[in-house]
């Protein structure tokens, strides 16, 4: 019998402004994908033919915008399911005219598996996920075994994982998993294009350390 893979995430629907419902409807057009099972090949969808950052869980799009200011050289796939930070996202696309970032909407486990081509990317990127510390939780969590092994697929020799979380005991499993894995390796001098969040700003307002954890692949 098929069993439903345990989501890292609820579905919550936070409050919607009446920017953020015309952007979904006007300008998702012009940035987002729609998936109906098909192969995200980023020789299609980009303009420029340049390396591809994923980022997982974009939210409202803070990061994953300017990154893509500052980093004009690199493609951007964001995926998120919260209506709102999506709307977000879009108007600043719209603002910013950015060329080089393109958004899904759906499972990040489900949008890798059958739709990301293998050896295809060359960052993913997680910041601050869910850590659901309570133990009961922990089979909720993003970073498992069998999604690092599903991400090596996808990712490119030579291209890397960062995860950033304020949670100790979530970068000590993440640690774990990722030391257990041989085509990979912690790497510390990487210029890393994470810029400052509001969840590492949280974090750092309830003293918690910030962890950048960056594995390559060999």
């Amino acid at each position: 019998m098929y069993k439903e893979r345990i989501r890292s995430y609820v579905k919550r629907e936070g409050r919607i402004t009446q920017g953020q419902k015309r952007a979904l409807t006007e300008l998702w057009p012009l940035y987002g994908l729609e998936l109906e099972q098909k192969i995200l090949d980023p020789v299609i969808l980009f303009k420029e033919k340049n390396p591809v950052c994923m980022e997982i869980g974009f939210g409202n799009g803070e990061a994953l915008i300017e990154m893509a200011l500052k980093n004009n050289k690199l493609n951007f796939l964001g995926i998120e399911v919260y209506r709102p930070g999506i709307g977000q996202t879009l108007k600043l696309l719209e603002k910013h005219k950015l060329q080089n970032v393109k958004i899904v909407v759906g499972d990040a486990h489900m949008i890798l598996k059958e739709n990301i081509l293998e050896n295809t990317l060359q960052n993913l990127l997680i910041f601050f996920p869910d850590p659901w510390p309570k133990k009961k939780h922990h089979k909720r969590r993003l970073i498992q075994e069998s999604f690092i092994e599903l991400a090596s697929q996808k990712i490119k020799v030579g291209g890397n994982i960062h995860i950033a979380t304020d949670w100790s005991p979530y970068a000590k499993n993440i640690n774990t998993i990722m030391n257990d894995k041989s085509n990979f390796i912690s790497i510390k001098n990487y210029l890393h294009l994470r810029p400052t969040t509001r969840y590492e700003r949280r974090g750092k307002n309830l003293d918690h350390k910030i962890f950048d954890l960056i594995f390559e692949k060999t």
